[in-house]
């Protein structure tokens, strides 16, 4: 496989990741409204949602805490160490949005900016990479 097709792959699986991140997201955000009904969520599909983020926030916080977990994440840690806050300051936050998504009760609306954070590097990380794949 060519160079190409390799990265052309490796995007296509995190652009995956990336909606499937968002689309839990969305259906979390909608539970900590109140809203899920109204948008057709129902409780089963809000269980998985939760899993699916508690999944991908475990597996980050590993990474920050004993840079295990796989290269997909490297990209996110990179960025989150660069930035304003501390490491400790994340993973306190990372370790209480785990806490909170395995819980049945909903999201609340105060926890949501860390995922909308870590989801958000994604996007922008994923945008760059195709840019510079498909500018050659």
């Amino acid at each position: 496989m060519s160079l190409l097709g390799f990265m052309s792959v490796k995007l296509d699986k995190q652009q995956t990741l990336l909606e499937r991140l968002n689309e839990a997201l969305l259906m979390v955000q909608s539970e900590s409204l109140g809203r899920a009904a109204d948008l057709g969520f129902n409780a089963e599909q809000i269980r998985a949602a939760k899993e699916t983020l508690r999944d991908f926030v475990s597996r980050l916080r590993e990474k920050l805490d004993k840079d295990k977990g796989g290269e997909e994440l490297s990209v996110v840690v990179a960025r989150i160490l660069e930035g304003q806050f501390e490491l400790n300051e994340w993973l306190e936050e990372l370790a209480k949005l785990e806490m909170q998504l395995a819980q049945p009760a909903p999201l609340p609306p105060a926890s949501i900016p860390t995922l909308e954070a870590v989801l958000a590097i994604l996007d922008e990380e994923l945008t760059a990479a195709f840019n510079q794949l498909y500018s050659h």
